[in-house]
């Protein structure tokens, strides 16, 4: 399996900042607050989604709907296409 590894340096520190906040129990909001709680960690994770999704390629992609294919082996192909298309990021491009 190939891995990109031109993440840039900038990408890459918000990335590990961003997953260690989420993971982290001392929070800006605390989550036991009912509602917006899990605000700050929503808005971490989307900082996430929005670095990773330029380094998504098609190369990528096919990829992981072979690895799907191993993985769902013994579900029809229908179902799977299923699967995989909820799996699809329908975002803008670039």
């Amino acid at each position: 399996m190939k891995f990109n590894t031109d993440i840039s340096v900038p990408d890459l520190i918000i990335l590990v900042g961003a997953l260690g906040y989420f993971i982290c129990p001392a929070d800006v909001i605390p989550d036991a607050i009912p509602a917006i709680g899990f605000v700050d960690d929503a808005a971490a994770l989307a900082a996430v989604f929005r670095i990773l999704k330029k380094y998504v390629t098609t190369e990528s992609g096919n990829a992981t709907k072979r690895k799907l294919a191993r993985i769902f082996r013994n579900t029809d192909e229908e179902e799977l296409a299923r699967i995989v298309e909820s799996l699809t990021w329908k975002g803008k491009k670039g």
